[in-house]
């Protein structure tokens, strides 16, 4: 029975270990971002205007104010399995983003409108410190 306990408590520990090594893996390979980490710095523009952005580790974003607060919208759509991700496009006059691709439509803020598409775009937290 020792010799058991002692087998499982290695085996759990080599489980732990590699679980660790694979997290390590993804954020150090960019498939991952570890929480809290910045991921740059912005210029607000002015209201009414968007820039488009790469944050640190390569994503596209667009960086605008939607209701006189700064936000940093990812420029690219919803990720669904099987499908790749499109970049979607600013329109200053409809103040949205269009999926040309697939027809999605979106606010400034990131929410769908309308029936348009499954979820919205990924809006990142700001730190306006």
């Amino acid at each position: 029975m020792r010799d058991l306990g002692g087998r499982l408590i290695i085996g759990l520990g080599l489980v732990v270990a590699a679980v660790a090594a694979i997290g390590y893996v993804f954020v150090y390979s960019n498939i991952a971002t570890p929480l809290g980490r910045d991921l740059g710095s912005f210029a607000v523009p002015p209201a009414g205007e968007v820039a488009a952005s790469w944050l640190e580790d390569g994503r596209p974003v667009y960086v605008l104010q939607d209701d006189g607060e700064p936000r940093v919208v990812d420029a690219r759509t919803p990720h669904v399995t099987g499908e790749p991700q499109v970049l979607v496009a600013w329109c200053p006059d409809a103040e949205a983003f269009f999926d040309r691709l697939r027809g999605g439509r979106y606010a400034a803020g990131g929410e769908v409108l309308g029936d348009t598409a499954a979820s919205g775009l990924n809006v990142y937290r700001i730190d306006p410190g």
